[in-house]
């Protein structure tokens, strides 16, 4: 018999919401079908833990597309909800580092 796990509800946090609904459709459906699967307590397979903040439940989603990567940063630390902190669009193309400005 399956385990039966309640929906949980998404907490949107500052921008995420807005910053989501700026993105291509197939990443806004990519990002969607992930986060039904989180609420429904299932792995979607496209998530990692944010390892540089140590043992912190704060997750990622990324998404790669043609145009780029895209991340969805989360918590399920809540009991009885999914917070969304961050949804952004990845621009550094090694790793976790910055890109350098140039001096003219």
């Amino acid at each position: 018999m399956k385990e039966h796990h309640p929906i949980r509800p998404i907490l949107w946090i500052g921008s995420s919401l807005k910053d989501l609904k700026e993105m291509s459709e197939d990443v806004i459906k990519e990002f969607g079908h992930s986060l039904r699967d989180i609420q429904k307590g299932r792995d979607p397979g496209n998530t990692k833990p944010l390892r540089h903040l140590g043992e912190t439940g704060i997750l990622e989603i990324v998404v790669d597309e043609k145009s780029g990567t895209f991340r969805t940063v989360y918590t399920i630390q809540f009991k009885d909800a999914i917070a969304v902190l961050h949804v952004f669009q990845k621009k550094s193309k090694s790793g976790i580092a910055t890109p350098k400005k140039r001096s003219i």
